[in-house]
């Protein structure tokens, strides 16, 4: 059985991904996991710290996420989407998008820690991507021109917006992001 504070950080990351950063208050948590507000200030004091530790989940996430791809005998598109595939076909299905891409959206409005915990994640989601498209040109995977962290920048830039078109086209509209993307890394 989850602990209390894992629903709470879970519970909040789906609200965070539905709604945004201003869009949850403790009151939606409290309604949701059927529990008094004071529980969830006892654990998190501020809506900051919730969110921070949201994004402690998301980085966990993440390097595991890494540790996994990088020990596959994968070809490079396949660990590729393999990082990011799930946030697109997530946003598609459920009107969920991306925590970081929700946070992304609401980020002139974010505590100053949670802004420097965003920009920390992207600039480990674009590494991870960086090196898995390092490792595709090194085995011949891929052909590009630009070197891989602007490849990466350029990728995830088009998989973050792709997911709020996920939002109005549904799931249709994944395929073509697919295979476009495959054309411009695999040509």
């Amino acid at each position: 059985m989850q602990d209390r504070k894992s629903q709470i950080v879970d519970n909040a990351q789906q609200l965070i991904d539905l709604n945004g950063y201003g869009g949850f208050s403790y009151g939606d948590l409290e309604k949701a996991l059927g529990i008094r507000k004071a529980s969830i200030h006892h654990h998190f004091p501020k809506k900051e710290d919730l969110a921070l530790a949201v994004l402690d989940k998301v980085t966990h996430y993440l390097l595991d996420k890494e540790a996994f791809l990088l020990s596959k005998n994968w070809s490079g598109f396949e660990k590729i989407w393999g990082l990011i595939g799930h946030g697109c076909e997530e946003s598609a299905c459920s009107g969920r998008i991306c925590t970081i891409v929700s946070l992304q959206h609401d980020f002139l409005n974010l505590p100053k820690t949670v802004q420097r915990k965003v920009e920390s994640i992207c600039q480990l989601e674009r590494r991870i991507l960086s090196e898995i498209l390092s490792q595709g040109l090194d085995k011949g995977d891929f052909r590009f021109a630009s070197n891989p962290s602007d490849k990466a920048q350029a990728i995830l830039a088009m998989v973050k917006g792709s997911m709020h078109y996920g939002r109005v086209f549904g799931k249709n509209h994944i395929s073509v992001i697919k295979n476009d993307l495959k054309l411009s890394l695999c040509a």
